[in-house]
This record gives C-alpha cells, structure tokens and sequence, in this order.
C-alpha cells in the first residue's frame, strides 16, 4: 500500500510504502491477548524536495494522508 502525506518538519510530500511483496521476509507476525500484531519495513519515498532526505523526524510532522493505493511495480 501507498500513502501520500506532507511532512511539515522537511516541508515536502513524502510516499509511505507498506507491505512491498517482494520484501515479505522482512515481516512478522505474533498474537497476543491483546490482539494480532504486524510488524514489517516501511520505506519512505520524497515525491518532492530533497530525495536524500525523505525519512520523517517526527511521526507528528505528517498531515494530509492520502491511500495512493498498492505500491507500483
């Protein structure tokens, strides 16, 4: 999946990549009694701005989501 949001710290429009199929192996999945858990890599993508710097500082930075959709191969 694909998910647009604007990262205020970097002022830029970053991707956010979850679930990449060819990169499964890096998941992980656990239960516990609160619930099922899923851990995996999440890649981040500057769609404008500084591509070197696309990694948000804060997770409270990030405003606008939008689902792009699945990830293009």
């Amino acid at each position: 999946m694909k998910i647009k949001a604007y990262d205020k710290y970097n002022e830029q429009w970053i991707y956010i990549i979850l679930g990449n199929d060819d990169e499964m192996h890096y998941t992980e999945e656990y239960s516990s009694k609160k619930g099922v858990f899923h851990k995996q890599q999440i890649q981040f993508q500057a769609v404008e701005g500084d591509k070197d710097n696309c990694s948000p500082k804060r997770w409270s930075d990030l405003e606008q989501f939008e689902i792009i959709g699945k990830e293009d191969k």
